[in-house]
């Protein structure tokens, strides 16, 4: 950008970028810059104009039996859990967010100790360390316990490292099925799971940021037997 002249430029970006504004000493004073944000396409998220990249990752050599799976923030690292073994196993991706370029890295993580079959996975900021995120897991248990459950890793990413945090939260009570997916919001205030059986989306609010111990249901949920009968997944855009 030349805001000696006033130019303007477009700039088309798939991920974050950082714009730099600087004018020639010798070019005077400028008295304002205006910087429009116009954001990403239109397109994004709307799959109605989705296509399949004809790109799969076959996981039967680590987890036959895959119920949930999760990628880093930079799209660098996979991870795949199940009821195969009670274990999640963790892949490095050379060019992010391209799961034909996985390759397993040999380190899983043994959660039976806390709960078996695990139906969903969330990384998340340790509220003591907020500038790294991915030091915080969070399991989603089966239909047995219903639980969410609560890991801190001391190398973030890093699954060989998570230890159990003791903090656990029930959500038996609002869900009589199986538990299906879990999400939190960005700011880690709330977390919801998806129950398959009655079709229902349920809230949980944490007075304390990603801290279990502070959670509560919210007397918030939706019903998406409208839409989807045996809800499996769920996921909220950025």
């Amino acid at each position: 950008l030349d805001l000696s002249t006033g130019s303007v430029c477009e700039l088309a970006t798939t991920a974050g970028v950082q714009i730099g504004l600087s004018y020639p000493a010798a070019s005077g004073t400028v008295s304002a810059v205006t910087l429009l944000l116009d954001g990403v396409a239109a397109s994004t998220y709307d799959f109605s104009v989705a296509s399949y990249d004809n790109k799969s990752l076959d996981t039967s050599s680590q987890q036959s039996n895959p119920l949930a799976i999760q990628i880093s923030e930079d799209g660098t690292k996979f991870y795949v859990a199940g009821s195969t073994g009670d274990e999640m196993h963790q892949y490095t991706l050379s060019t992010p967010y391209d799961i034909t370029s996985a390759t397993y890295e040999n380190v899983s993580f043994d959660h039976s100790s806390e709960n078996g079959t695990i139906q969903g996975i969330r990384f998340a900021n340790d509220p003591t360390d907020t500038t790294t995120y991915g030091k915080r897991m969070y399991l989603l248990g089966t239909a047995t316990s219903k639980v969410v459950i609560q890991y801190t890793l001391s190398t973030a990413w890093d699954i060989s490292t998570a230890t159990f945090d003791s903090p656990t939260f029930s959500v038996a009570t609002q869900i009589s099925g199986t538990p299906r997916s879990l999400s939190f919001s960005a700011d880690g205030s709330s977390f919801f799971v998806l129950e398959e059986s009655d079709d229902v989306i349920y809230q949980y609010d944490m007075t304390t940021a990603w801290d279990l111990s502070t959670a509560s249901y919210a007397s918030k949920s939706l019903d998406v037997t409208a839409q989807e009968t045996i809800p499996q997944g769920h996921s909220f855009n950025a």
